[in-house]
């Protein structure tokens, strides 16, 4: 049996429409859809240098797992994207808890 669980690869909002609930919005249709597809939990991976987006997760729920020093990105600074090294962290989230969490949020 494959172990499967769903992952956001991405979630981002602009900076010009930030602080609007918007990104509240969009985990919370993430963690309705995933219900319904029968799952109890989802992960995610976030770059270790971004606070902002490890502490929007962390407020809803979701748990720091490990930390893979050897992860990989895109940087698309020049004419062509080239794959570099980062670290990023993966988190888990348990939707038992996940209601009550983004709830309090709101």
């Amino acid at each position: 049996e494959i172990d499967e669980r769903p992952t956001i690869l991405n979630l981002g909002v602009l900076k010009s429409a930030r602080n609007r609930g918007i990104g509240s919005r969009l985990m919370e249709h993430c963690v309705e859809k995933v219900r319904n597809w029968g799952y109890q939990e989802m992960v995610l991976q976030v770059e270790d240098d971004n606070p902002i987006a490890r502490n929007f997760y962390e407020k809803r729920g979701f748990k720091f797992v490990f930390r893979d020093r050897a992860a990989r990105r895109y940087d698309t600074g020049g004419i062509f994207p080239k794959v570099v090294r980062c670290t990023k962290l993966t988190y888990h989230l348990s939707l038992q808890t996940a209601e009550k969490n983004i709830a309090v949020i709101q």
